[in-house]
C-alpha cells in the first residue's frame, strides 16, 4: 500500500506524503510513522508529521466519543456484564444465553418468545420485588436466548 500511494504521489509530481495518508498507513496498515518517514526519505519524499499528529488527535477524540456513546452507563456504572457478574449468574443457576439463532439463515423464521432471566442495574442484579437505583433508568436485560451477536473488537461504532 505504501508503494502504491507513494508511486501515485511521485507520478503526480508531489514530494510530500500528507498527514492523512501517513495516518491511514499507521491506523489501517500497521505502518509506524517512523517507518513511513524512513521509506519516504528513501524515495526522496517528506512526510507531513504535523498532519499525522493532527489525524492521530482527531482519531483519539473519535475513539473516546464512540466509546462513551457505546457504553451504556447508569450513574457512571457500566451495564456491561464482567467476569464477576457472569460468575454470579452461573452460581444462581442461570444458563448462558443461547445465541445459536444468530447462525440461522436470513430467511429463517424470526426468533420469538425470549425470556428475561436477569436484570442488572450496573451495581447489582435485581429481584422481582427490587426497584432499580437508577437516575437514568438504564438497565441491562439478560435473556435466555437471542439472535444478536455480542459486541467484539473492531465492531464498535
Amino acid at each position: 500500500e505504501f508503494e502504491r500511494r507513494t508511486d501515485a504521489l511521485a507520478e503526480a509530481g508531489g514530494d510530500r506524503v500528507d498527514g492523512a495518508t501517513a495516518f491511514f498507513l499507521y491506523d489501517s496498515m500497521g505502518f509506524p510513522l517512523d517507518l513511513t518517514v524512513l521509506m519516504a526519505k528513501e524515495k526522496g519524499l517528506r512526510v507531513d508529521e504535523a498532519g499525522f499528529e493532527a489525524e492521530m488527535a482527531a482519531q483519539r477524540e473519535r475513539s473516546a466519543a464512540a466509546a462513551k456513546a457505546a457504553k451504556a452507563t447508569d450513574g457512571g456504572r457500566s451495564l456491561a456484564l464482567e467476569v464477576g457478574e457472569t460468575a454470579e449468574l452461573a452460581r444462581a443457576g442461570v444458563r448462558p444465553t443461547d445465541d445459536s439463532a444468530k447462525y440461522e439463515a436470513a430467511d429463517a423464521p424470526p426468533l420469538r418468545g425470549a425470556t428475561v432471566v436477569a436484570i442488572f442495574d450496573g451495581a447489582r442484579f435485581l429481584g422481582p420485588a427490587d426497584s432499580a437505583d437508577s437516575s437514568s433508568g438504564a438497565l441491562a436485560l439478560v435473556l435466555d436466548r437471542t439472535s444478536f451477536y455480542a459486541e467484539s473488537g473492531g465492531q464498535v461504532g
